[in-house]
């Protein structure tokens, strides 16, 4: 006997433009999770719209049907039912409600019957054969080819424009959380970004990160931050002051597609099984990059002392803010959905806040079919002022954290070549990348905006990033962050120190370092003379022995594997051709934005 069930899968797009529109932190992480309940909980989703005082719904309204099962993961929903006129209710409902009061999303959606009992969702091991699941994603990936230029017509152009948003103002009101009792034109999508915004801070990322975090010690003192925090800091420092920067962090896991594949051919009993199955192994994700996460917060916390004063100031001056901030983390989630992550921090530790969140993500794995899978991901940091469009700066994050998967793809065949394969899979490591927005500036192509910057006239390459942030097991690559990287920054800061604190001392102090970097523009040759005819020295210590050819500028060989980047392993001998990369030039861009955080350890 035939048992029908009716499938309902949709995507979301457009979400970064929903989710940034705005540069105010509650927005930000009301759009989030605005979209992460979309797939996940529309339901409950539509229950809190409908109870808000100010639409005055009637009791019910906005209600969706109820499914037997969903499954939830890879960007997808698929929500199941046992009749056809609820699954065409939920899709007609669902789509109505986006509409409705996520103007600027698009919602891509198909449908399907099946044989519950005879079709599978999966596909059985070692089968080659469609199975549902996939033949519904093709569908969707095929409707997304084909979407035609739509022009959104948000407003008649009679209406008063939202201060903050742009979009049609539905009533005169006053942002939460800030001090100004001012009103000012609201669009209703920013009312239901505060309220689910709220929420999400004071409920559930409290409740998963804070509350719940096992690493933390007396944690219901602690609250992320805030908007109303971010004012206080900014309105004592000038636009250009470093004190007034943010980073914007975005992550995402590495190879998930690949690990999806892997439990896709596993053994299944029937649909059921399988629902079961992927709902563990979608949380199993979930909860490493949480523990993680948790982890960052417990050690940014214990390095209090290392980076307080770098954005508060000098406590005998500020004593008030050290106050206000003392149970502050200094950090706000704003996107944590499964391998998915970004949040945003001071401008000064975001790069090192993103190398310890690696790190720690590092020491997580998943188990599929009695394997364990270890966890990388790559990080894009775009450390950009105070009042820069959110939006933008979260796009610039996203394409950096794009370059880090790029140059492990480009680097795939020379690991290859090395034996570094993992379980018949290629290489694989967490990189991290970042890029400095200057005030007034802003980065469209970052791939044209390097070319044309971090490019000397002989084609030598001013930056080596992005960097790898390899286990102690495997740091080979002389782009890495924990050894090149590293001892950039510590040479220059201790050479430094030494130029501060001794007054006879021949190493170069923050204005000869400067130069340096501007010299750097016009080449490896101009380098060398400028560094012989100031008899620059660029050691910590006069008994390192390094070549001066890897001193100021290295060479990555060309190799066979065809890299764009080329290849070079640590402790290599200098070569005399291949692509030449600045040494020092990444750590003196980011000298005044970069306070050094302590190492994860290994327990």
């Amino acid at each position: 006997m035939t048992k029908e069930r009716y499938l309902v899968m949709y995507e979301i797009s457009q979400k970064q433009n929903y989710i940034f529109r705005t540069n105010r932190l509650l927005e930000n992480t009301g759009g989030s999770y605005i979209i992460r309940d979309l797939t996940e909980n529309p339901h409950e989703l539509f229950r809190t719209i409908a109870e808000l005082p100010e639409f005055q719904l009637e009791a019910g309204a906005l209600q969706l049907p109820t499914p037997v099962e969903k499954i939830v993961g890879g960007g997808s929903a698929t929500y199941i039912f046992d009749k056809r006129e609820q699954a065409q209710e939920f899709a007609r409902e669902l789509s109505s409600n986006i509409i409705r009061f996520f103007p600027g999303l698009e919602l891509f959606l198909v449908q399907k019957e099946i044989d519950w009992t005879n079709e599978l969702l999966y596909s059985l091991k070692g089968s080659d054969a469609d199975n549902i699941i996939g033949e519904m994603k093709e569908l969707l990936s095929k409707k997304k080819d084909r979407r035609q230029q739509a022009i959104f017509q948000e407003s008649w152009g009679i209406q008063q424009a939202c201060a903050s948003s742009g979009l049609p103002a539905n009533r005169l009101a006053r942002p939460k959380q800030l001090k100004s009792e001012t009103k000012e034109p609201r669009a209703e999508e920013l009312l239901i970004k505060e309220v689910i915004g709220l929420s999400a801070r004071d409920d559930t990322y409290t409740q998963r990160f804070i509350t719940e975090n096992t690493f933390l010690d007396n944690s219901e003192k602690y609250e992320f931050l805030k908007q109303a925090h971010l004012e206080e800091i900014f309105s004592k420092n000038s636009e250009s002051d470093v004190k007034s920067y943010l980073s914007i962090i975005s992550l995402d896991g590495n190879a998930m597609g690949i690990k999806v594949q892997k439990f896709m051919n596993q053994d299944f009993k029937n649909n059921d099984d399988y629902i079961n199955e992927y709902q563990k192994f979608t949380k199993a994700i979930d909860d490493a990059y949480t523990r993680a996460f948790q982890r960052t917060i417990k050690h940014l916390l214990d390095d209090r002392e290392r980076w307080e004063e770098a954005i508060y100031g000098d406590r005998n001056n500020n004593e008030r803010l050290y106050k206000l901030m003392e149970n502050v983390i200094p950090l706000r989630p704003v996107i944590l959905s499964g391998d998915d992550v970004s949040f945003i921090t001071f401008g000064v530790i975001g790069v090192e806040v993103a190398r310890i969140y690696l790190q720690y993500l590092q020491k997580e794995g998943i188990e599929i079919d009695g394997k364990e899978y270890a966890l990388n991901a790559c990080a894009g940091v775009a450390i950009i002022p105070h009042r820069y469009p959110f939006w933008l700066g979260f796009q610039l994050a996203d394409r950096l954290c794009d370059n880090g998967k790029k140059r492990l793809q480009w680097d795939s065949k020379d690991w290859e070549r090395l034996g570094h394969t993992q379980a018949g899979q290629a290489y694989d490591s967490s990189l991290i990348d970042w890029q400095i927005v200057e005030s007034g500036g802003a980065i469209e192509n970052i791939e044209e905006f390097r070319s044309r910057y971090y490019t000397t006239p002989d084609q030598a390459n001013l930056t080596m990033r992005p960097y790898y942030i390899q286990r102690e097991e495997d740091r080979t690559h002389f782009a890495s962050y924990q050894d090149t990287f590293y001892r950039a920054m510590t040479v220059i800061k201790m050479t430094l120190d030494k130029a501060e604190n001794q007054a006879d001392s021949n190493y170069p102090g923050r204005s000869k370092w400067k130069e340096l970097r501007d010299v750097y523009h016009q080449g490896p040759a101009v380098v060398e003379e400028w560094v012989l005819l100031n008899q620059f020295i660029a050691l910590a210590s006069p008994d390192d022995d390094v070549d001066f050819q890897d001193q100021f500028f290295c060479t990555f060989t060309l190799s066979e594997g065809g890299s764009r980047k080329g290849f070079r392993l640590l402790n290599s001998e200098p070569v005399d051709e291949g692509k030449d990369y600045a040494f020092y030039y990444d750590a003196l861009e980011l000298l005044d934005y970069f306070v050094l955080l302590s190492e994860v350890k290994d327990s």
